[in-house]
């Protein structure tokens, strides 16, 4: 556990009553134990917080609580006129920074599991996971990976960090077809779960790698179970959970786990895009648009929302917003330019279908194969669909990983061929 974490603040208003605390705290509504807040959000402390008013005056009282022994580190009462409100916010934002200090120094082996003693990596490290949440557009993620290389810097052992790193490394290798990229990032995951065995981040970052990318099903399933075992009530964890069960076909598990990471954290957009593909897949278009278009309000950024949408319109045969969707796509080339022809070629335009998918193949013949394959085959063109598709086999194409997933594949999905490559892929039943 970190010993630097988010605050968790409970706030109660009263007038009459003496400044005390509840037997438990309150987290979303209702009362908790400590415990179980803390295996929640993933934090060694928590603070606690009351706040009275009774005219023009106004009472603080805040402690800092060790999750695990239930001791007080510090607490603190402010009393101050209302007037003084950003002053007292400061003072008692200066008083938490140096209680964690103190609090920290008291746990020096925070370090070497795999979380982080030095303030400015841990604040690099949630500029980063703050910038992954706003959405997945290239900027922000070249951003995101900016803030984490920072944190390593500052922190070499900070495992944390390199996770999410290589997760980054993971994402622009995959992009730009490049397998040595791919292998440096698959080296710096596994120097993040060195650093922390014993942390979900970096054992979710490698089971995506391992298993998506580089089709080593049984490692992803590896780290991807023990992952389970140290989070199971991590959002993240189920998320990478039902991902992988939806990649092997296992639909109506994934999207109960799916579900279950939605429940976990309602403002974490990822298991509502992957949900909104389960739906897809099970031919469910309303809930699918319902939770592509939720994902997109909590990540406005984010590529995959914009995606799944013009995915559905094309599947609800709503071809004049599937064209437009298409062109709204930003940061993925490659996905707006087969979307834009697949929409061209069901609106009756062979011309500029044909068009748009000759740019795709003279600008990414040797990383969108499996994008060039999905247009072929919505254009039903099959005999073209499968040498593309086998062209993404021979690059290492990690969107091969989602040959069960892709609803534009369902025209090709009876011919022998397309169950060689499954089995060749090695995709888990």
């Amino acid at each position: 556990m970190l010993s630097i974490a988010h605050p968790l603040k409970a706030v109660r208003d009263s007038v009459d009553q003496p400044p005390e605390f509840p037997d438990e705290p309150y987290y979303k509504g209702k009362q908790v134990p400590l415990s179980e807040i803390a295996g929640t959000l993933h934090v060694a402390n928590i603070l606690e917080g009351s706040v009275r008013k009774r005219d023009n005056r106004l009472r603080v009282t805040t402690q800092l609580i060790r999750a695990s022994t239930g001791e007080y580190l510090w607490s603190e009462t402010y009393d101050r006129e209302l007037n003084d409100i950003f002053k007292v916010q400061d003072e008692i934002t200066k008083a938490v920074v140096g209680a964690l200090k103190v609090a920290i120094q008291a746990g020096a082996n925070v370090g070497e599991t795999g979380g982080t003693v030095n303030t400015g990596a841990y604040i690099a490290y949630l500029q980063g996971r703050e910038l992954l949440q706003v959405g997945g557009d290239y900027e922000t993620l070249r951003a995101a990976q900016d803030a984490f290389r920072h944190a390593v810097s500052l922190d070499p052992r900070f495992a944390d960090a390199w996770g999410e790193l290589g997760g980054l490394e993971d994402s622009f290798a995959d992009m730009a077809g490049d397998m040595v990229a791919m292998r440096r990032a698959e080296a710096d995951l596994d120097k993040a779960v060195e650093l922390g065995p014993d942390r979900v981040i970096p054992r979710i970052h490698r089971a995506f790698t391992r298993s998506i990318r580089l089709w080593n099903w049984e490692g992803g399933r590896e780290d991807l179970s023990r992952a389970l075992a140290l989070g199971p009530n991590d959002a993240r964890v189920q998320t990478q959970y039902g991902h992988f069960l939806l990649v092997c076909g296992r639909v109506d598990d994934a999207r109960e786990a799916l579900r279950r990471a939605s429940d976990l954290d309602p403002l974490y957009s990822s298991p509502l895009v992957w949900l909104g593909w389960g739906h897809l897949m099970k031919r469910d278009l309303r809930a699918a648009r319902a939770s592509f278009e939720k994902a997109q309000l909590l990540s406005p950024k984010c590529v995959r929302c914009q995606k799944g949408i013009t995915e559905v319109d094309l599947q609800e045969g709503k071809f004049d917003d599937a064209s437009r969707h298409a062109a709204q796509i930003q940061g993925d080339d490659q996905g707006r330019e087969a979307y834009a022809a697949m929409a061209a070629h069901s609106l009756g335009r062979a011309s500029d279908s044909q068009k748009i998918l000759g740019e795709l193949v003279a600008h990414h013949a040797a990383d969108a194969a499996f994008q060039v394959g999905m247009v072929y085959a919505w254009r039903g063109e099959k005999d073209r669909a499968f040498e593309w598709l086998e062209r993404a086999y021979r690059q290492r194409d990690g969107g091969l990983a989602g040959l069960k997933t892709e609803p534009t594949l369902v025209p090709i999905q009876d011919d022998p061929r397309f169950h060689s490559l499954v089995r060749r892929v090695g995709i888990p039943e």
